[in-house]
């Protein structure tokens, strides 16, 4: 039997009250309780994280392809992909912070925050986030197990042509 939590649509899900220290940046990180910040290792003041919870062009309206709703050549995940590239470029550093919080992201049970971590995998992750992208495809929640499929399939693709 699924839980309430997780048969919820990813909007509606992990809605906790968050610390005050927490509140202050608004974005999904308004909704994430201390405990939840903490065991990602989150620092509020950090822009890594500031982009991953609230300023990337990520979360619930994300899409894997063209929508009618999104002008002709936009697709949620090459834009993602796009930006990240840019921040890479100006800031080195942005690579191995993002990797750090995606490798915990991809463990948590909020599943805003899971949402987010399996869309940044999928243009940033690495062979060994494959495992993890795998176990998530089969996950109760059928947005999180479908976001997992589709981010599954770009890495795969994106680490092939790399080689």
């Amino acid at each position: 039997m699924k839980s309430e939590r997780h048969a919820q649509p990813i909007h509606q899900a992990g809605l906790a009250t968050a610390s005050p220290l927490c509140q202050t940046l608004g974005g999904i990180i308004s909704f994430l309780p201390m405990t939840e910040m903490q065991s990602l290792g989150c620092d509020p003041a950090d822009d890594v994280w500031r982009w991953f919870t609230q300023n990337g062009p990520h979360g619930p309206n994300f899409t894997w392809s063209q929508t009618r709703q999104n002008p002709p050549g936009y697709a949620g995940v090459e834009h993602l992909d796009r930006n990240v590239k840019e921040k890479i470029d100006n800031d080195p550093a942005f690579l191995a912070k993002i990797q750090t919080i995606i490798k915990a992201a991809l463990l948590s049970t909020n599943l805003l925050v899971l949402s987010r971590a399996i869309q940044v995998a999928a243009v940033i992750g690495r062979q060994e986030d494959l495992t993890q992208l795998g176990v998530l495809t089969k996950h109760e929640n059928e947005s999180i197990a479908s976001d997992a499929r589709a981010a599954l399939f770009y890495l795969r693709k994106k680490l092939r042509s790399e080689k």
